[in-house]
């Protein structure tokens, strides 16, 4: 990362992070083929999109409760394989804290690893924007904080868009009051 420098592909960063911290809005990252161990804290107006949905892998064992991405206004997340691995606690794949209508997922799946004793919950709505999630699949989700089978979590208030996902599995959709 120390030699990664922000325009030039001949000096690419070794993690999303830096290159996320080296970008300024209206940048996108692109990201190479390749599993990543991060988390993810996006900022407003840069995107962060892979170069091929399959082999984009986001990958994190995580033995306590974490975000994988963290989404800002106006970006786009796009082209990745999340892989969640919880052992313990409750691990959101992406997580909307207060995003614009400019912010948008596309073709992303997400994947919890069978086995281990924690919660995945691949997409958490909990701002009052209303940005757009839109062919994302989710695959092999099991279970919830409540106990109850679900795969996608909206806790915030705001208009959400939900169109084009696949839901497979032993998977469903949650929304909250005043959603």
């Amino acid at each position: 990362d120390a030699t990664g420098a922000r325009e030039d592909v001949r000096r690419p960063f070794r993690t999303i992070t830096a290159a996320v911290a080296a970008a300024v809005s209206g940048d996108a990252v692109l990201v190479l083929p390749g599993t990543y161990d991060e988390l993810i804290v996006c900022k407003s107006g840069v995107s962060v999109v892979g170069i091929d949905e399959v082999r984009c892998v986001l990958s994190r064992a995580a033995a306590v409760s974490e975000t994988m991405v963290t989404m800002a206004d106006s970006m786009e997340f796009s082209h990745f394989t999340i892989q969640a691995m919880p052992s313990a606690g409750i691990t959101t794949g992406l997580r909307f804290p207060g995003t614009s209508n400019a912010t948008s997922v596309a073709r992303v799946l997400t994947i919890k690893t069978l086995g281990g004793a924690g919660v995945f919950a691949p997409v958490e709505l909990a701002g009052t924007g209303a940005p757009l999630v839109a062919h994302v699949c989710l695959e092999n989700v099991r279970g919830s904080a409540s106990g109850a089978s679900s795969s996608l979590v909206q806790s915030g208030s705001g208009t959400h868009q939900i169109r084009d996902c696949v839901f497979n599995g032993a998977v469903g959709l949650s929304v909250n009051a005043g959603t």
